[in-house]
């Protein structure tokens, strides 16, 4: 895994030669959660950083010489939940894309402060779910804010 901090992040082996151009912050202050999302995107062309707080992306992000292209960060953390800091980081870099992560429905996840039309994993997720839902968020094809269908677990 991954480490949390800049100096210890390492970059993942590259595919096919290819140069990965697009960097992803993941926050969650569950460990067990960015173990999983680590693990699924280690074969992916992405460089991730982790964090285990709102706190602690932003040191990463201020820290980090290269632009932030897509947070991933949990819905409720503890000290600064999602939407903050996902607000926080927007100002810093502009077009910094976002997709909420939740344990809760759409719904829910409304009343701590997500837009409706945010885009949104629901945990659990598969790999698959979650690779394709970040290619669909960075590819620009539905912009926050635009709905996202949902995922369906199981």
């Amino acid at each position: 895994m991954r480490e949390t901090a800049i100096e210890g992040s390492r970059r993942k082996p590259r595919r096919s030669g290819g140069r990965r151009t697009q960097t992803i912050l993941v926050v969650d202050d569950q460990h067990v959660v960015l173990e999983l999302v680590d693990a699924f995107l280690e074969n992916s062309d992405y460089r991730v950083f982790l964090a285990g707080s709102g706190h602690q992306a932003l040191e990463i992000g201020r820290r980090l010489s290269d632009s932030i292209d897509l947070l991933l960060t949990d819905v409720r953390m503890p000290g600064m939940n999602g939407p903050e800091l996902y607000g926080r980081m927007a100002d810093r870099y502009s077009g910094i894309k976002v997709l909420f992560m939740s344990g809760f429905a759409a719904a829910e996840a409304v009343r701590f402060g997500v837009p409706s039309d945010a885009p949104l994993i629901v945990k659990p997720f598969r790999p698959d779910q979650l690779l394709m839902r970040i290619r669909t968020v960075l590819s620009g094809v539905l912009e926050f804010p635009c709905p996202l269908p949902a995922v369906a677990t199981g």
